[in-house]
């Protein structure tokens, strides 16, 4: 079975790797100046992960490549209206993989655009725009301010000096589908779905898979069955549901045509037994590798103790510590 901590990231990443769920997605978490700017029609996913090695525990991302309207300066002496054109734009989306806020989030973001400028200036382009977007789904609410000098502990006089940025936040515990302006995304039952299922991530119920199920009755549901089992893993690893209980589910909301949807998700549910079955007997086998390692170093030590050999070597010998070998040393003598 997947890592807990993969599990999440894991499911951002398969959504977002899809450009019209990114397009779906953009449409309803950029602000209205950004989106009317952002040429949507064009854009491409960068698959390459910019999260620093130190960080990668906390945070994934996706970078978005699109092109943002431009204009010139206006001609000499502010005359002339300037001319409008387009300039690169990267949309950069940092995922929190965590239930808390963490302050390095605001520190991975800047290093993106660093390297992105840094990048330009170095092949002699002009730097491009880069919209930073949190994308967060944790238990609690959203605390951490939106500006970059929030984290300097100074008075607002001297953080007019500073470095500063601002990101967009797109937080699902804040996001109601069913408002206004969410009518294009009703179309997306695949990324609606997705989104659901991380807002109720963590709640104890089984509310938001009841209500993709409703959305499923209602709208359509996800015939793919690639699809179904994408959705159905992720209810079973964020929900820790009993095979019966979700079949019941399934059954109980009537959904048209989803007559094979209890025993894919019963195959599934054995799968998963299997591979928890499997990792056991894997750790078992690793400790059991470890068990025999530390007794062969244990009969190495008690015969180097046999021949008189100093406590220091034999320790540097085997690997020991010096209170295990004096605790062997003790068995020596008792017997």
């Amino acid at each position: 079975m997947a890592k807990i901590e993969n599990i999440h990231d894991n499911f951002f990443k398969k959504i977002f790797e899809n450009k019209e769920n990114v397009r779906s997605f953009l449409k309803i978490s950029l602000p209205k100046p950004v989106l009317n700017n952002i040429d949507l029609k064009n854009i491409e996913i960068d698959p390459t992960g910019y999260v620093s090695e130190d960080m990668k525990g906390y945070f994934s991302d996706i970078v978005i490549r699109s092109k943002i309207k431009s204009s010139e300066k206006k001609g000499h002496q502010g005359k002339g209206k300037g001319k409008k054109g387009k300039m690169p734009a990267d949309i950069y989306i940092l995922f929190e993989h965590k239930s808390y806020q963490d302050k390095r989030i605001y520190f991975q973001l800047l290093r993106y655009m660093y390297l992105m400028i840094e990048k330009d200036m170095r092949e002699g382009k002009e730097p491009r725009v880069v919209i930073p977007l949190v994308f967060y789904h944790g238990k609690v609410k959203w605390r951490l301010k939106d500006e970059f000098t929030s984290v300097f502990n100074v008075d607002d006089e001297i953080k007019r000096y500073l470095l500063n940025y601002r990101y967009i936040l797109f937080d699902t515990n804040e996001w109601d589908f069913e408002e206004e302006g969410n009518e294009e995304l009703r179309k997306n039952i695949y990324l609606l779905s997705s989104l659901l299922l991380m807002k109720g991530a963590f709640d104890n119920d089984m509310e938001a898979v009841k209500r993709v199920f409703d959305l499923w009755k209602k709208i359509g549901y996800i015939k793919d069955e690639e699809q179904l089992i994408f959705f159905f893993r992720y209810i079973m690893w964020t929900k820790d549901i009993e095979y019966k209980k979700l079949e019941e589910i399934i059954k109980e909301k009537k959904i048209p045509g989803g007559e094979k949807m209890p025993s894919l998700a019963k195959r599934l549910y054995e799968e998963g037994k299997m591979e928890g079955i499997q990792e056991g007997i894997e750790k078992g086998i690793e400790k059991g590798i470890e068990k025999g390692i530390y007794e062969d170093k244990k009969k190495v030590a008690k015969n180097m103790l046999m021949m008189g050999m100093d406590i220091a070597v034999i320790v540097k010998a085997t690997g020991l510590s010096e209170k295990e070998v004096k605790e062997i040393r003790k068995e020596i003598k008792k017997n």
